[in-house]
C-alpha cells in the first residue's frame, strides 16, 4: 500500500466510535455465574414453622397507666372523662366483734390515766388539766360521732375491735391541696387538713416516740443525779469541789451526751422520714398505712441521719466560733460586742436552716444523696427565699400558744410529747407542701401529681 495521503487506494483508518465499541459477549459464558449467585429459591428458604417468632411471648406489654394519662390529657383540655373505680379494700378476717372501740373511748381512757398520774406526780395541776382536756375531747367526739381514720379503722377491724366499713360508705376523696401554685393561706390550710385526716400517723406516732424517748432520758438523768449525790456523800466531807467528784461528773456528762445522741439522732431521723413519707402519700392520693410508711422511713433513716449530722455540725461549729469570738471580745475590752455577735450567729444559723430546709424532703422524696439534696434545696429555695422565710416565721407565731401553754401545765412529760409532736408534724408537712409548691411553680409538677392522684384514687381531682 502507498503511504501517500492523496492516494485514493490507500487504506482508510477505522472510525473512533467503531474502534472503541465493546464486542458483544455471548450469554453462554455467564450462565454458570447466574446460577451460582442467584437468590435463594423456595427449596433453600428456612421452614417458617420451625423458626417462627413467638409472637405471644415477645409481644409488647400493655401500658397500665395509658388510661390515666388519657384522663389527665382530657382534664387539661377541659373535657370530662369517665371515672375509674378504685381497687376494693382488703377483706377483714371473719370472726365475732370483741368490742366496738370508738374514739371517745380512747380519749376517756387517756383521761383516766392522767387522773391516776396526778395522784402520784408532783405536777398534779398539769395532769389534772390534761385529764379535763381529754375528757372534754371525748365528750365532743361522742356528740359529733367522730369516726376513726381509714388506716386506724382497718387496723382495728383486723383485730376485731371495729366493724368493717360498709361498701360505699366512704365519701369520694378530695385532694388536700389544689394542684397548682398555692398561696400562703392555702399552704397552711392544706397542712392542717392533711394532719387532721392522717393524725394517727403524722401526730400519734411522733407523740408516742417522743414520750418514750423523754421517759428514757428522764430515767437516765435521775440515775446520774443519784449517782452524783451518793458519790458526793461518800467522799470526805462531801465536798462538791473534790477532784474525784469533778472527774466523775465530767465522765457522766460525756456519757449522758453520748446516750442522748444515740437515742435522739435516730429518733429525729425516723420522725423526719416518717412525716415526709406520710405527707407524700396524702398528696399523691395513696392510702396511708402504718406498715408501709414505717418500712419506707426505715429504708431512708441512715441517709437522714447523715443529713442531720451535717446540720448538727454547722450548729456545733457556730458555737465554737462564738466561743472564740466571746474570748476575743472580752480580751479586747469590748463586752458590748457580745450582743451583736450573738445576734449575727443566730441570724446566720436561721438563714442556713431556711436555705437548706427542703433538703430532708428532697432526700426522702427524690432519693438523692446528702450533698446533692443540700445543693438541690439551695437551688429551689434561692428564687423564693423571702417567701420561705415568711412562712417559717408565721409558723413560729402559730405554734407560740403551744409553747406558752407549757408554763401553765409545768414540766409534764405527756404535754411535752404532745406539743413537740404536733410542732414537728406541722413543720414537716408544711415543708413538704412548700417543696411541692416550688416544684409546681418551677417544673410544672402538677401534671405528675394529677396523673398519680387519678391512678391511686380512681377519680380526677376536680
Amino acid at each position: 500500500m502507498s503511504d501517500d495521503p492523496t492516494d485514493p487506494f490507500r487504506a482508510q483508518p477505522e472510525p473512533r466510535t467503531q474502534r472503541m465499541a465493546r464486542p458483544a459477549q455471548p450469554t453462554e459464558r455467564f450462565e454458570h455465574l447466574t446460577e451460582r449467585f442467584a437468590p435463594p429459591t423456595a427449596e433453600l428458604a428456612p421452614p417458617t414453622e420451625q423458626f417462627a417468632a413467638p409472637t405471644e411471648k415477645l409481644a409488647r406489654p400493655t401500658d397500665p397507666h395509658a388510661e390515666y394519662r388519657r384522663q389527665a390529657d382530657l382534664f387539661f383540655a377541659g373535657q370530662s372523662a369517665p371515672r375509674i373505680a378504685p381497687a376494693a379494700p382488703p377483706q377483714p378476717p371473719a370472726g365475732p366483734l370483741i368490742f366496738d372501740l370508738r374514739p371517745w373511748h380512747a380519749l376517756w381512757g387517756v383521761s383516766v390515766l392522767c387522773l391516776l398520774a396526778a395522784l402520784f406526780s408532783d405536777s398534779m395541776f398539769g395532769w389534772m388539766l390534761l385529764a379535763v382536756a381529754f375528757g372534754v375531747g371525748g365528750w365532743w367526739a361522742m356528740r359529733k360521732r367522730v369516726g376513726w381514720p381509714p388506716d386506724v379503722r382497718e387496723t382495728l377491724t383486723r383485730r376485731r375491735l371495729a366493724p368493717p366499713t360498709p361498701a360505699g360508705a366512704q365519701p369520694p376523696a378530695a385532694p388536700p391541696i389544689p394542684f397548682r401554685p398555692m398561696t400562703v393561706s392555702e399552704l397552711f390550710t392544706g397542712s392542717l387538713r392533711i394532719m387532721a385526716r392522717n393524725w394517727p400517723t403524722l401526730v400519734g406516732i411522733p407523740v408516742a416516740l417522743l414520750f418514750g424517748v423523754v421517759l428514757v432520758v428522764y430515767a437516765f438523768a435521775m440515775a446520774i443525779g443519784h449517782f452524783v449525790f451518793d458519790t458526793a456523800s461518800s467522799l470526805a466531807g462531801g465536798s462538791l469541789l473534790s477532784g474525784d467528784l469533778m472527774s466523775n461528773m465530767m465522765i457522766l456528762y460525756v456519757v449522758f451526751l453520748v446516750v442522748i445522741a444515740a437515742i435522739g439522732l435516730p429518733a429525729d431521723a425516723l420522725l423526719i422520714a416518717l412525716s415526709v413519707s406520710a405527707t407524700e402519700d396524702a398528696v399523691r392520693g395513696r392510702g396511708i398505712r402504718f406498715g408501709a410508711v414505717l418500712r419506707r422511713a426505715r429504708r431512708r433513716i441512715f441517709a437522714v441521719c447523715r443529713l442531720t449530722l451535717v446540720f448538727y455540725a454547722v450548729i456545733f461549729l457556730t458555737d465554737i466560733v462564738m466561743m472564740f469570738a466571746v474570748g476575743a471580745a472580752v480580751m479586747a475590752g469590748a463586752p458590748e460586742m457580745l450582743n451583736y455577735l450573738a445576734l449575727v450567729a443566730a441570724l446566720g444559723v436561721f438563714a442556713f436552716g431556711v436555705l437548706f430546709s427542703l433538703s430532708p424532703i428532697v432526700l426522702v422524696v427524690e432519693g438523692r444523696g446528702v450533698f446533692d439534696s443540700l445543693r438541690r434545696s439551695a437551688t429551689m429555695s434561692k428564687p423564693a427565699w423571702g417567701r420561705i422565710l415568711g412562712i417559717h416565721l408565721l409558723w413560729v407565731v402559730c405554734v407560740f400558744p403551744l409553747v406558752f401553754g407549757g408554763f401553765f401545765v409545768g414540766f409534764n412529760v405527756l404535754y411535752f410529747a404532745l406539743a413537740l409532736g404536733v410542732m414537728i408534724a406541722w413543720v414537716r408537712v408544711l415543708q413538704v407542701l412548700v417543696y411541692t409548691d416550688l416544684r409546681m411553680r418551677q417544673e410544672h409538677y402538677e401534671q405528675q401529681l394529677i396523673a398519680e392522684w387519678t391512678q391511686n384514687t380512681g377519680r380526677m381531682p376536680l
